[in-house]
């Protein structure tokens, strides 16, 4: 950020932008200096007290190029993970057809298997706002997809 120009506010408070980020770099009362760094969508990403006004350029500039590796890494992750799991998915599907008739019969058996499990949890407080309702509708809904095969 040593290219970077910084325009002075007012006595002791500076404001910049790099990469789109906005910095601002203010002097404390106790002669310390503090930066608060936000992200392009006016969101905070970052603040910190620091000793030096060269610290604080310092620290914003970390931050800035950190957060935007991370967000270059989960984008990268995202094309990257969800082509090689639609490959994967389709590799499989051609190892073990299943049909969609008995894929949906296993996704209701677990739904019953759920709805069982929290039915034994029965009128708690601890887990349930409104225990008893919830029992009660958790009992009808069993119920319901009993008569489902």
């Amino acid at each position: 950020m040593e290219n970077v120009k910084f325009q002075k506010v007012c006595e002791g408070e500076y404001r910049s932008n790099y990469k789109g980020y906005g910095v601002d770099i203010s002097k404390n009362f106790e002669r310390s200096w503090a930066v608060d760094i936000y992200q392009p969508n006016g969101d905070r990403l970052s603040n910190e007290c620091l000793s030096t006004y060269a610290d604080c350029k310092y620290f914003a500039q970390e931050q800035i190029e950190n957060h935007l590796s991370e967000l270059e890494y989960k984008n990268w992750c995202a094309d990257n993970f969800s082509e090689e799991e639609t490959r994967f998915n389709k590799e499989q599907a051609k190892r073990n057809p299943i049909s969609r008739e008995s894929m949906l019969q296993g996704k209701l058996h677990q739904v019953k298997r759920m709805i069982s499990e929290l039915i034994e949890v029965g009128e708690d407080y601890a887990v349930f706002q409104s225990a008893q309702i919830t029992h009660k509708n958790l009992k009808k809904a069993y119920r319901l997809l009993e008569g489902l095969s």
